[in-house]
């Protein structure tokens, strides 16, 4: 079976019903006239149903919902999809079931453009009760009206779109039990510093992502205390991870998401059962609308990789990866924002040379600080094979290492970036008030001066910089390990309205020759006239499931052409672009 629809029809089909109907009750009409009927959305079987259409470049940025009828009986939904000419555009695919086209109870998967590509000859996406498969929510195949969602992520010309669905009938599968990581967990109970990858992927995200057992073995190659598990867009590892959390203890494992829109990319971290939007502009949907739903839930929010790739010169390169949303973002909702993504470092023909995003995100943050909008610096790696996790990492000081613990820590700024993960120096700070008062990273000091200490260990030979109000104030070279420097810092006339913030970074000279790689930055002390007032602080409770040990992941064999390679040789490829001052035509990032 085929159907051929446009982009509007589902919505100018709705409308002519709605219009239609009004008038058949309002209106007597003659015996003749027979009203026409809204389009009727095409039953799946054993056999298989195609839903074709055509998408022109007005469509770009924007979201197709097509409906299908799962009968009755059904065992499990497979879903496949291509487009041509493969060249045009990048489409993304998800499903949404019976239960609606929003919500974390209608949701089914969301893989991007990586699986089920008929052009790359992959596997479809199954849709069952008891088979963990990637980015798909395991669950009852409920009869009704099911929506393919297509996401018209990018688009140079118009362009055909395929999907491919059948849904076999069977008996009833017993479907995967729940098993959540409990969010009270203590893996250490003693006060001390963690390190933490904020930014990365595994078996949900991609084809050839590691599956639980080797996201933890790469985890520990990198020396990470925490691992926040943000998947792309789905829930679909919330309920899966609490075996592994059983079996690693001594770690935190902090399942959450990378909520994936066109027009900029965000950690939530943490579960969010209210939300999992993704899609702004859809709907009316905003970043704000996401945020603080996201807030609502108790999850930390992030702003990811914000200045990667401005499409001003990267064109469509990395899709919607740059920051768009900042005059959107409901900055009382925002928490956190990534300043070092992948490390500060990347390679071009085995020369070392900058990450030349670390720098401009630095900028944006200070910036908001200056603007009042008081967010933590923090690192990711965004790594979906896992070797390099903790490429970069960010160092957070908490009173155990718990969910509950380091979620404060991260809300009060108690932490400091290390820009090449466990191959960084080490760093504090700490600020101490004539009357003996001390605070640390990202504490409010009510004072008009202070001195600030910082110590550097590991570092002989590299430059530690202060900064006040983001402008570097004060530079020494550091002489002997550990190094310690002591500063009087005081308030300025042009504060913002967070008072004046004093940070510091460390920059080597030696990994890149010929350029200043920030392997240390400091969430910054701040003087003000008035105290902070306290983070409010999420409720976490133990899982009202019992913890069962889950089904394990299915094999899946690696996407011979998806996203599989490490994405720093799109920093090298930014480099160059950069560095030449030149609009390249990149090719897309399957994300």
């Amino acid at each position: 079976m085929e159907r051929r629809v446009g982009l509007t029809r589902r919505r100018i089909g709705l409308r002519l019903a709605a219009a239609l109907a009004t008038v058949a009750i309002t209106l007597p009409l003659p015996a003749s006239l027979a009203i026409a009927e809204a389009p009727v959305s095409p039953t799946c079987g054993a056999d298989l149903i195609t839903l074709t259409g055509t998408v022109d470049t007005s469509a770009a940025k924007t979201y197709l919902l097509e409906p299908f009828t799962v009968p009755e009986g059904t065992a499990r939904v497979e879903v496949a999809y291509t487009w041509d000419p493969v060249a045009a555009g990048v489409i993304d695919l998800g499903v949404w079931d019976a239960s609606g086209t929003s919500g974390r109870d209608a949701f089914r998967t969301w893989s991007g453009s990586r699986q089920a590509r008929l052009d790359k000859s992959l596997a479809p996406e199954i849709i069952s009760p008891d088979r963990n498969e990637r980015t798909v929510v395991a669950g009852p195949i409920e009869p009704g009206t099911w929506h393919i969602e297509l996401g018209i992520a990018a688009l140079d010309q118009a362009l055909t779109w395929r999907v491919e669905i059948r849904c076999p009938a069977g008996a009833a599968a017993a479907p995967l039990a729940p098993d959540p990581v409990d969010p009270t967990h203590v893996a250490r109970p003693d006060a001390g510093w963690y390190a933490g990858d904020f930014h990365l992927h595994a078996f949900h995200s991609s084809p050839g992502g590691p599956e639980p057992d080797k996201m933890v073995e790469f985890a520990r190659a990198a020396d990470l205390d925490i691992i926040p598990v943000t998947e792309y867009v789905t829930p679909a590892h919330w309920d899966r991870l609490g075996a592994t959390q059983r079996a690693n203890p001594d770690l935190l494992i902090w399942p959450g998401r990378e909520v994936i829109s066109y027009f900029g990319h965000m950690i939530v971290l943490s579960e969010t059962p209210s939300n999992i939007e993704y899609r702004v502009g859809h709907d009316g949907v905003t970043i704000g609308d996401i945020q603080r739903s996201a807030a609502a839930d108790g999850a930390l929010v992030s702003l990811a990789h914000p200045t990667i790739y401005p499409p001003a010169t990267f064109g469509s390169a990395c899709r919607g990866c740059f920051y768009e949303l900042l005059d959107d973002t409901d900055w009382a909702a925002a928490d956190l924002i990534e300043i070092v993504t992948e490390g500060s470092i990347a390679e071009l023909g085995g020369t070392k040379i900058p990450n030349p995003f670390v720098r401009t995100a630095i900028e944006l943050w200070e910036r908001l600080l200056r603007e009042g909008h008081r967010l933590v610096a923090v690192s990711g790696s965004d790594d979906k094979q896992g070797a390099k996790y903790g490429s970069t990492s960010t160092m957070v000081y908490a009173n155990q290492l718990s969910r509950p613990a380091v979620d404060e820590a991260l809300r009060r700024g108690h932490a400091y970036v290390k820009g090449l993960g466990k191959e960084s120096p080490t760093l504090d700070l700490t600020a101490t008030t004539t009357d003996g008062t001390t605070a640390m990273f990202g504490d409010t000091l009510v004072a008009d001066e202070a001195t600030m200490k910082l110590t550097v260990t590991g570092a002989v030979g590299d430059t530690l910089t202060v900064r006040r109000n983001g402008t570097e104030v004060e530079r020494v070279a550091v002489t002997s390990d550990p190094f310690v420097h002591e500063t009087p810092i005081v308030r300025v006339a042009d504060e913002g309205t967070l008072g004046t913030f004093w940070g510091a970074e460390v920059l080597n000279t030696t990994k890149a020759p010929g350029a200043e790689l920030p392997v240390n930055i400091a969430n910054p002390v701040f003087l003000s006239g008035t105290a902070r007032p306290e983070p409010k602080l999420p409720t976490f409770s133990a899982p009202s499931v019992a913890g069962e040990a889950a089904a394990p992941a299915p094999a899946v064999t690696a996407n011979p052409g998806g996203d599989s390679s490490s994405s720093a040789i799109w920093i090298i490829i930014a480099v160059v672009a950069v560095s030449l001052g030149a609009g390249l035509l990149i090719a897309r990032r399957r994300r």
